[in-house]
């Protein structure tokens, strides 16, 4: 506990309130309480493995899901009608209350729907990746109101960019990499 205290000392974190421009540190170091993503009336956070949504002048807590080693990411659409957040695979929630999944091996047991793909060539791609496991989300952006760019793990085999359309919740690759592997983890900004 003290070396993990130490280290998110030395990265300027505070477990509770994280300022949106800064970088999550390696899972390793993280604790509880981060704040994933904020708008005007929501908060998205995380509590350990799982990611709850808080309206912040009801203050009622909606569930959104969970990720296996806790989230790396999370953003709230500009019009507050869904969220999503990744990490273990990625979770796509509406405010209706409706989730979709992706990046995650259908046994995982989560009460969602799953994401579809644009192109067959993306499921085929996708199947090969995640036959046994998951992948790792490693960021994300809002492109347009209704489509998010993913980052898949630039430090793994599959490394890839891929983007989601939020109203068909499909999936398409945009494009291999960016490959890291030769490289060692940093915490600063990956352009993708």
């Amino acid at each position: 506990m003290m070396q993990e205290s130490a280290l998110l000392q030395a990265s300027n974190l505070s477990p509770l309130i994280r300022p949106s421009n800064t970088i999550r540190p390696p899972r390793h170091i993280m604790m509880t309480g981060y704040i994933l993503a904020e708008s005007e009336h929501y908060v998205l956070r995380n509590q350990h493995e799982s990611c709850e949504l808080l309206h912040k002048q009801t203050k009622s807590l909606s569930d959104v899901g969970d990720h296996y080693g806790n989230p790396a990411c999370g953003l709230i659409a500009p019009d507050e009608t869904w969220c999503i957040t990744g990490g273990e695979g990625l979770i796509l929630w509406f405010l209706r209350g409706k989730s979709w999944t992706g990046f995650r091996p259908p046994e995982t047991g989560h009460e969602s729907d799953r994401l579809q793909f644009a192109r067959p060539e993306d499921s085929a791609w996708l199947n090969s990746s995640t036959e046994n496991s998951y992948q790792s989300v490693h960021d994300m952006k809002i492109e347009t109101s209704t489509s998010v760019r993913i980052l898949l793990d630039p430090w793994d085999d599959f490394a890839s960019t891929w983007l989601l359309d939020v109203k068909t919740k499909s999936l398409a690759k945009l494009k291999d990499g960016p490959n890291l592997q030769d490289q060692h983890w940093t915490d600063q900004k990956i352009e993708f």
